[in-house]
């Protein structure tokens, strides 16, 4: 009888493991990228899906909300020698998921680095002028409103804006 017992209770167990493998509920806002022993398989969107357990697995999950990033001030030169700082804060929504986990590896470190080249480009395009435009900008009180929209990949939409001060 105990051997019995103990049989029922070890099956329940492998049955309650197997659909805790097997049942995912994705959130609203997100998705699931799911792979099959180790390569790419699917994008699971909100709701209730099956996996095959101990097969498929769930390799990230996608916040696919808009997002804010700030990062750290990027000092620029003026025309007139004077130093501004440009805070930069950047709104970001993933647009694809699957490109987001697999064609970088980290979006978020992408997107800073896209955000620092357009903000404060090369000597090619002379950045003592691109300072001192930036600064008219901010005495005509459009910084806002000039903010160029970049796309870093098709798998995040990026939208900077930028504050600027003097140093």
């Amino acid at each position: 009888m105990i051997a019995f017992i103990s049989g029922v209770v070890f099956a329940l167990i492998v049955v309650a493991l197997l659909l805790w493998r097997t049942i995912v509920i994705v959130n609203q806002a997100s998705s699931a990228i799911i792979e099959r022993f180790g390569r790419y398989q699917r994008t699971l969107t909100p709701g209730l899906s099956i996996l095959v357990p101990f097969v498929d697995r769930i390799r990230e999950r996608v916040d696919m909300r808009e997002q804010v990033a700030s990062f750290p001030p990027q000092p620029v030169i003026t025309e007139d020698n004077l130093v501004v700082s440009i805070d930069t804060v950047v709104y970001f929504q993933v647009t694809d998921p699957k490109a987001a986990t697999y064609e970088i590896s980290s979006y978020i470190v992408g997107i800073e680095q896209l955000t620092v080249t357009t903000c404060c480009p090369g000597p090619e395009r002379g950045i003592h002028k691109v300072g001192d435009e930036r600064q008219q900008r901010v005495i005509t009180g459009a910084a806002s409103a000039a903010a160029p929209t970049a796309t870093m990949t098709p798998a995040v939409a990026v939208t900077p804006a930028s504050k600027f001060t003097s140093v």
